[in-house]
């Protein structure tokens, strides 16, 4: 018989991101940044970031709302 108990939730990453890393942005900085990232169709910012340092492709999504669906 097994004495270890369930704990439950999701088993543990094999590579955890554990290093962080900060920057900070001016007010102008800021506005191109979430402009990219929201054309980017993105959902994570962090997701968004390392996918520009690493040079992963970068897609964006337009929806032209005068067309008819």
């Amino acid at each position: 018989m097994n004495n270890k108990k369930n704990k439950g939730g999701r088993n543990p990453k094999l590579d955890p991101a554990i290093n962080r890393y900060s920057v900070n942005f001016s007010s102008e900085e800021d506005m191109r940044f979430l402009k990219m990232f929201d054309r980017s169709g993105m959902t994570s910012k962090s997701a968004f970031i390392k996918a520009r340092i690493f040079g992963e492709p970068f897609h964006v999504v337009t929806f032209d709302k005068t067309m008819p669906s």
